[in-house]
């Protein structure tokens, strides 16, 4: 097993206090109730999407797949420090940038949905008008990570946390680009230009986390090992891989996957791979499988 990244525990964190992440099985609470506080006002627009005519709240999917708000904060903690510049090209929702201004980190956030991007910077100024923090340095880009990195300065940022969408399991904005709706081919060939990007933005030493999960067809389709496999191939040094426990659903959810799982003989995918890449010039030498053959 990977041996987890030794940091120090710090005293101010609550993620910390609750939940052990010396090793490399996580678990975090999904439920409504780990979103509200700081987040809240994505709590409200929940509540009145149904009675939206705009597409982004109409549309129940669009806020699915989100992280915890601990586990966020948990990253940002143990992989970024006080006044670092955080990196999220792939905003969604908006709390990896609520989490990183809540540390006192500045924060740069991409999205090609401009409506997420719109609800992200309400919950930004809602939280300072609340005196939530005080930290104002953030910044709001809406387009295609792959087109927008590109223009970016090289070694910029202290920090990245990406999750990007995950291929073919929810209809993620109609925007042409989406990486949620294109076929696998062009899936992995966008994410290794993008995580090409990401290995240029960052500085040396410093860590790109991405989290992403598989998905199952005729049989499971390693999204994350085709990830880890883009990150080493684009200079990366794959450093953890973590996993975090993604269980979650009614009673009858459950009962229903898991009379399907026991009718043809598979296993629920109830996991994501939290990918830890460090950027440094050190380290074992990377063997393209490919070239074994």
């Amino acid at each position: 097993m990977v041996r987890a990244l030794d940091a120090k525990k710090p005293e101010t964190s609550k993620a910390w206090e609750d939940w052990n992440t010396s090793s490399t099985v996580w678990n975090f609470s999904v439920g409504k109730e780990a979103h509200r506080g700081v987040h809240g006002l994505e709590y409200e627009e929940r509540k009145r999407y149904q009675k939206s005519n705009r597409y982004i709240y109409e549309r129940r999917k669009a806020f699915a797949g989100k992280l915890a708000p601990q586990l966020v904060e948990t990253l940002i903690l143990k992989y970024s420090d006080d006044g670092d510049k955080i990196l999220d090209p792939f905003v969604g929702t908006g709390t990896t940038l609520i989490e990183a201004m809540k540390h006192n980190r500045k924060c740069v956030g991409i999205d090609i949905n401009p409506d997420l991007i719109d609800l992200t910077r309400r919950k930004l100024q809602q939280a300072i008008l609340e005196s939530r923090f005080t930290a104002k340095d953030f910044t709001l880009l809406i387009g295609d990570a792959a087109e927008i990195l590109q223009n970016f300065e090289e070694n910029d940022f202290d920090f990245i946390l990406a999750h990007p969408p995950y291929w073919d399991l929810i209809e993620f904005s109609g925007i042409e680009g989406d990486l949620s709706e294109t076929s696998l081919e062009e899936y992995l060939k966008k994410m290794n230009r993008i995580v090409g990007l990401l290995f240029k933005v960052l500085k040396p030493n410093k860590f790109c986390v991405i989290v992403v999960g598989d998905r199952r067809r005729t049989g499971i389709v390693p999204i994350g090992f085709y990830i880890a496999n883009i990150g080493m191939m684009n200079g990366f040094n794959l450093w953890d891989i973590i996993i975090n426990n993604t269980r979650f659903g009614g009673k009858q959810y459950g009962m229903y996957q898991q009379l399907k799982s026991k009718k043809y003989k598979f296993h629920l995918l109830d996991h994501d791979y939290i990918l830890v890449f460090q950027k440094r010039k050190a380290g074992w030498k990377y063997i393209n499988p490919i070239t074994l053959v």
